[in-house]
């Protein structure tokens, strides 16, 4: 059964997401420029890191090798190791790996992308310090009492509660926060990864929150958001160029997001589908 369905048969629902935006928002943050002009030149990111994989050209063709480029490109980005890529290529892809093959993959995309993993490591340093200190060098991490504010591009604020400095793993001092887990307060763990991933999700966010208000203001109706999808309804007449114009508002470039290219994919539909 559809979630959701024009309210006329003279209505129809427009639906348009960002195209691996995660992928795109991280490549961004962490200034890893080749990666990012790979997406600006239309390359698929994924065949791409595929062959350095398997050392050889990797086309669509190649549906196994490129599919350990994908889950590599998707999941290895917020500090994914062997064990967990390996069992995650074959939820995902259906891929049984060895764990020595997995490692090899994990260390090609770190060797690959190391600003990216510059980037996991510089996060978790300046908010230790900001902890510590009660603001980190870079000025993006800032304590207030007991909560640890990071300051995204957009201005917007993530927060962390409760925060302390405890043995983490290896026993190396880690920031972590109090969060609500039923009726009780636990202790949650962070590192560099996690801190990326937080970060990253928040980004992708305002990109979105930033774009539904540039659709409401040229008079587009919004009905819902679903992930990285938004949905929109218009007279069937108008349909297509209703996407159309979804699509440009939602590539354009934010005040604070220079640099960030955005890429989007959409359908016009009675029902919503996946």
């Amino acid at each position: 059964r559809p979630l959701l369905t024009a309210s006329s048969i003279d209505r129809r629902l427009i639906v348009a997401d960002y195209s691996s935006i995660e992928c795109r928002v991280l490549a961004w943050l962490a200034g890893e420029e080749e990666l990012l002009q790979e997406i600006r030149d239309g390359v698929d990111t994924y065949c791409s890191f595929a062959s350095k994989v398997f050392k050889k050209p990797v086309t669509k063709d190649d549906k196994k090798e490129r599919s350990v480029g994908k889950v590599a490109i998707l999941g290895l980005g917020y500090g994914m190791g062997s064990a967990k890529f390996q069992d995650t290529l074959k939820s995902m892809a259906g891929l049984q790996v060895n764990l020595n093959f997995s490692q090899s993959v994990v260390d090609t995309y770190r060797s690959t992308y190391g600003n990216i993993r510059n980037y996991w490591y510089s996060l978790e340093e300046n908010a230790i310090q900001a902890v510590q200190h009660g603001e980190s060098k870079d000025g993006k991490w800032f304590r207030d009492g007991t909560v640890l504010h990071h300051i995204l591009p957009s201005g917007r604020l993530i927060r962390y509660q409760n925060v302390s400095l405890m043995p983490g793993k290896f026993d190396k001092p880690a920031v972590k926060y109090r969060r609500p887990l039923g009726k009780n307060m636990v202790w949650s763990d962070t590192y560099g990864g996690k801190l990326t991933e937080n970060i990253c999700q928040a980004v992708a966010r305002d990109v979105m929150s930033d774009s539904m208000l540039d659709l409401d203001s040229a008079g587009i109706d919004l009905i819902a958001t679903v992930h990285d999808e938004v949905i929109a309804e218009a007279d069937k007449e108008k349909a297509e160029l209703t996407l159309e114009q979804m699509e440009s508002i939602m590539r354009k470039e934010k005040t604070w997001s220079g640099g960030l290219p955005l890429g989007t994919e959409g359908f016009v539909s009675y029902r919503f589908k996946k």
